[in-house]
């Protein structure tokens, strides 16, 4: 009973629906050998270990103790650091014994609210919750807040108790504030008066090719692709994930494969487009430099390794100007990249240091370096977007957020404590792959996730909903339950495992309202109803396939398609 306690708690599966309709039980080693790779160290799978440690980790003793942590200890805890609610009903959640017979001073604060003190006792609350602890019953007690005082955002509470000696200590903690559905732009005035629904095109940027380029597509040639849309009605132009890639390894670029989906690619910059080039510009425009250009544009793939090593070299000459222009005379163009920078520093440095770690093989340079790079990407992407937007469409880009990232990317190695690197996420065995998928991504810890108050995740979502109007979550089935692989396969053939999904389902909509940017969810493949009605609910918009808009009749017609 404790065991199969702990693989609730930790989110394991016991059973899916598979994608002929059978109901799939997980074996019982299966599900034991993903819990185990949850409570393996970090990065216990990197190294040689002896089997018979395995065997240590589900222990009576430690089931039990983790089944105190993890069910036990937040009911000891009267305020939790992060809680949530919807904007139509606000409140705050409690726990405490039941019949606390002292009063409380609740404060609600944050930057876009006035602050909100109230005094209440338990009567003032209803009971939602309650759970019994070595014969003491503990409830979870909710105050509903007064609507007209609160925004959407994310604000600040204390706790103090009045009168109690043994609670002297105030207690803080964080309350955030959702809407019930996602930024919804020009679709329900479409739907209302029955006009057309916006249409655009699908690219992969790096496949598109000119001879300006530098052997790759970049925001140059997304400029002229906006242009060429926009003056054929277009709404939207889609795109592949843009996030950096592993800057020691070009030969590997699926852009779904990321070392951190917080930063851009720097290889989509145009180098003539950077407001330096000019100064390098008789450079390169020698006959050394065109020939290398004309060469490598000549290719009929992406030579990636060539491409890599000629525009960082690039990248270099170029940095080196505004070192010399801007950093030492402090310009405004400075400031403005050292503003980009405290914008999103704990997070950029992170980056940073992993980049310089990566790329020692092929350039030593310094930090400042990598925050150019990233500096003058955010800037040609912030002006295709604007671009978008001043040449009509309605949407403009739509961004695309991919599943994972890599291990030994910035995203994952400077914030092991909210990932399992233990294991790697896919997909189960079916048709299409009878072994089942591993695409060698490594998967948020949900435990904890929570733990650290979804502040990653927020930060995640946040960054990607940025300098577009839509963002496509990829395989968005992930926010309800994502398919672990374990490294060790002596662990067994794996396991879903599930997330807190009302919980990012609502920062995920707060965040598109706040960008005011529409969320389209990639729900390809086995999509269980749970998450489908969800995603409707919250106004979040599907992402259908024509190959696979059928039925036993051949192709449905497109009258038949999903509304949303």
């Amino acid at each position: 009973m404790g065991l199969e306690k702990l693989l609730y708690l930790q989110g394991v599966g016991a059973e899916f629906i598979d994608c002929f309709g059978n109901l799939v039980h997980i074996p019982a080693t299966d599900r034991q050998g993903i819990l185990t790779t949850m409570l393996l160290p970090t990065s216990f799978n990197q190294h040689q270990c002896d089997p018979s440690e395995y065997a240590q980790i589900l222990t009576d003793a430690k089931v039990a103790k983790r089944i105190e942590q993890l069910d036990v200890a937040p009911w000891l805890e009267p305020l939790h650091r992060f809680q949530w609610c919807e904007i139509d009903t606000p409140h705050i959640d409690i726990q405490l014994p039941d019949n606390y017979p002292f009063a409380m001073q609740i404060t609600v604060f944050g930057e876009t609210i006035d602050t909100l003190a109230v005094t209440v006792s338990r009567d003032d609350c209803v009971i939602v919750g309650e759970y019994h602890i070595n014969g003491q019953r503990y409830c979870q007690y909710r105050l509903e807040l007064d609507k007209p005082n609160l925004h959407l955002g994310y604000h600040h509470i204390s706790l103090a108790f009045i009168g109690d000696t043994a609670r002297p200590h105030t207690l803080y903690g964080q309350i955030m504030i959702a809407p019930q559905v996602a930024y919804q732009g020009r679709m329900e005035q479409l739907a209302l008066t029955g006009q057309s629904r916006p249409w655009g095109i699908n690219a992969q940027l790096y496949a598109l090719r000119n001879d300006e380029q530098w052997g790759i597509g970049d925001f140059g040639n997304l400029a002229e692709l906006i242009d060429y849309a926009a003056r054929s009605g277009a709404d939207f132009i889609l795109l592949n994930p843009l996030h950096a890639l592993d800057i020691s390894q070009p030969e590997n670029p699926s852009p779904y494969s990321p070392t951190d989906r917080r930063r851009l690619n720097p290889l989509y910059i145009q180098i003539e487009a950077v407001h330096e080039y000019k100064a390098i510009e008789a450079e390169l425009t020698s006959q050394k430099w065109l020939q290398k250009k004309q060469v490598i544009n000549q290719s009929q793939l992406i030579n990636y390794q060539e491409v890599h090593s000629i525009k960082y070299a690039i990248f270099e000459k170029l940095y080196q100007i505004f070192c010399q222009q801007h950093a030492k005379h402090e310009t405004a163009r400075y400031l403005a990249y050292l503003a980009f920078v405290e914008k999103d520093k704990p997070a950029l440095m992170q980056f940073v240091a992993r980049e310089m770690e990566l790329a020692s093989n092929f350039f030593n340079l310094d930090a400042g370096f990598y925050l150019y790079l990233q500096f003058v990407a955010n800037e040609q992407l912030e002006a295709c977007q604007l671009n978008a937007k001043q040449c009509g469409m309605s949407i403009g880009l739509i961004r695309d957020l991919a599943v994972g990232a890599v291990s030994h990317g910035a995203e994952v190695s400077a914030n092991l404590g909210l990932f399992c690197d233990n294991a790697s996420i896919g997909a189960p065995p079916d048709p299409f792959a009878e072994q089942g998928q591993n695409w060698g991504l490594t998967p948020f810890d949900p435990v904890k996730l929570k733990q650290h108050d979804f502040s990653h995740f927020i930060q995640l979502v946040r960054s990607n909903m940025q300098s577009c109007g839509a963002l496509r979550i990829d395989h968005v089935m992930s926010l309800l339950r994502l398919w672990w692989w374990p490294l060790n396969r002596d662990l067994g053939e794996g396991s879903y495992v599930y997330y807190p999904v009302d919980t990012l389902l609502a920062i995920v909509c707060l965040e598109s309202q706040r960008a005011r940017c529409i969320v389209i969810g990639e729900d390809l493949g086995i999509v269980p109803p749970e998450i489908v009605s969800r995603l409707q609910k919250a106004g979040i918009f599907s992402n259908e396939l024509f190959y696979f808009c059928k039925d036993h009749d051949g192709f449905k017609s497109p009258k038949d398609y999903k509304q949303q």
